[in-house]
């Protein structure tokens, strides 16, 4: 999704271009929502914060210069908003784990589809039980959201090492929880 086309959009934005302003709400709105169905289980707030994010670059889109990434500037910013917002309602953070869906051609094979991933959502959340909620976090970037160990690092504001680490402890505990099945 991070582009030279979004850093377009963001050089248009910029110059009060609202058609790109919408076009990127757009374009990254489900991604922020699905990255914070990872973080907690309260689609209100993390709508809320989206909207927020969203107006805080509106408000400030003069003084803001990205010129690296649009995705990682939003997916941090977004982040740091979300969990400010928890802790101000009082709730942890990582109470749940989402999974993307996707479409398929035809209404059988979408029944299906859902069906089976309905069975491994429910087996993967149940399983997430038994991991960190870092573990959890680490995970879902790095297999459902495609990031690398670098960028979990710095989204995540611990050393490359701690992602490896979190990574691989979680995979040999759901390794462990998956034989126990």
């Amino acid at each position: 999704m991070d582009s030279e086309h979004d850093l377009m959009l963001w050089k248009k934005i910029g110059n009060d271009d609202t058609a790109s302003f919408d076009t990127l709400f757009s374009n990254y709105f489900n991604y922020l929502y699905n990255y914070g169905l990872s973080l907690t289980s309260d689609s209100e707030i993390i709508k809320d914060v989206i909207q927020d994010l969203f107006l805080d670059l509106w408000k400030n889109r003069k003084r803001l210069n990205i010129q690296r990434s649009v995705k990682y500037y939003l997916l941090q910013s977004f982040r740091r908003l979300l969990f400010a917002k928890l802790k101000e309602n009082k709730q942890v953070p990582l109470e749940d784990y989402h999974i993307d869906q996707q479409e398929t051609e035809s209404i059988q094979s979408s029944i299906i589809h859902e069906e089976t991933r309905e069975m491994s959502r429910l087996n993967l959340k149940a399983m997430s039980v038994h991991l960190t909620p870092r573990q959890r976090e680490a995970l879902f970037l790095k297999f459902y959201k495609g990031m690398d160990s670098q960028e979990i690092s710095n989204l995540m504001e611990i050393d490359v090492k701690a992602v490896y680490k979190l990574i691989s402890t979680g995979i040999i505990r759901y390794r462990q929880i998956f034989k126990k099945l």
